[in-house]
């Protein structure tokens, strides 16, 4: 039986790519494929696949929650995450949403199938530091901070790039569909994980650490 896949990326290109690579390698199935958050849960949703590649970044929007939903929803669909970020200060917020693979696009053609072999057989596959993080958190262990931004959760990661673009504190909570408070809630967990004073220097972070925009 074929191992069924579907491939999210805002880029028509790398979709492509990659099911031209999984249709060469027998046993597996391009099922679909998706150039946003919402297409691509309904692909998922659809055709219930073995695997969903995901690119991290869609738009101009982090694909964690894409990825929380899927894990938590349809837990048989195993989620490997593709990145142009390979440290853990991007991994590791996927890790932890539920992805259980995160491959460098750099890299993404020798490394793929590897990870999504991996998944299926169970193991996760992830850079070695994130590795170590997450088996100390399954240990009841404080996971050893990678950078700075290993100390905040998905949400919040989010929630700071888009400080670092300018956006409002009610931009924010329309984009993320949540209160104006509870942004607010957010700015002061971040301000207060990160030793940051005032909102000034959170801009400054931000704009210094999360450059996460893909060029086009």
């Amino acid at each position: 039986m074929n191992q069924t896949l579907v491939l999210v990326d805002d880029h028509p290109i790398v979709r492509e790519g990659l099911a031209t690579l999984l249709h060469s390698v027998p046993g597996y199935q391009v099922v679909a494929q998706a150039g946003n958050e919402r297409d691509g849960l309904d692909a998922v949703r659809t055709h219930r696949p073995d695997i969903a590649v995901i690119d991290l970044m869609l738009g101009d929007t982090l694909a964690l929650r894409l990825i929380e939903t899927i894990a938590h929803t349809y837990p048989d669909t195993a989620v490997v995450c593709i990145s142009m970020h390979s440290d853990a200060a991007y991994a590791e917020p996927a890790a932890l949403a539920g992805a259980l693979g995160y491959v460098n696009k750099a890299n993404v053609s020798r490394t793929i199938l590897d990870a999504i072999d991996s998944v299926l057989r169970g193991v996760p596959y992830f850079p070695p530091e994130v590795q170590q993080n997450l088996l100390r958190r399954a240990r009841g262990q404080a996971a050893k901070p990678t950078t700075p931004l290993a100390a905040l959760s998905p949400r919040e990661i989010e929630i700071l790039r888009m400080i670092g673009e300018g956006l409002t504190k009610q931009q924010i909570a329309e984009r993320i569909g949540r209160s104006a408070n509870t942004v607010e809630a957010h700015r002061t967990n971040i301000k207060r994980k990160l030793g940051l004073d005032n909102n000034a220097e959170l801009i400054r972070f931000s704009a210094l650490n999360l450059s996460l925009a893909p060029t086009r």
